[in-house]
């Protein structure tokens, strides 16, 4: 990634009383098909309560065939493949907050 690469981004940050705000950010390789995806959004609920999404997903790529250390470095290697050792490390994170 990062040599032929789009990118497209989205963020939103009404002027609420929730301070509700929403990012959520693509960036694709032309060349390899490769992406990435990354959303981040938090908001209050009421007045003692606050909830925050956080997640990114990664695609296109062809994962290492192990975890093994010579596995991980050959992927490193692979310009074909960039983003391949990130193919396992989606993620989504929700965190609720209560404040006193």
């Amino acid at each position: 990634m990062f040599e032929d690469d789009v990118a497209v981004g989205l963020r939103l940050t009404p002027n609420d009383v929730m301070e509700s705000t929403l990012l959520l950010v693509y960036v694709g390789d032309v060349e390899t098909d490769e992406g990435s995806l990354l959303l981040e959004g938090a908001t209050r609920m009421g007045e003692h309560w606050r909830v925050v999404l956080e997640g990114a997903a990664f695609g296109g790529a062809q994962a290492p065939r192990s975890a093994s250390v010579a596995d991980l470095l050959a992927a490193m290697r692979d310009s074909s493949h960039k983003t391949g050792i990130l193919q396992d490390e989606d993620f989504l994170r929700i965190e609720v907050t209560r404040y006193f």
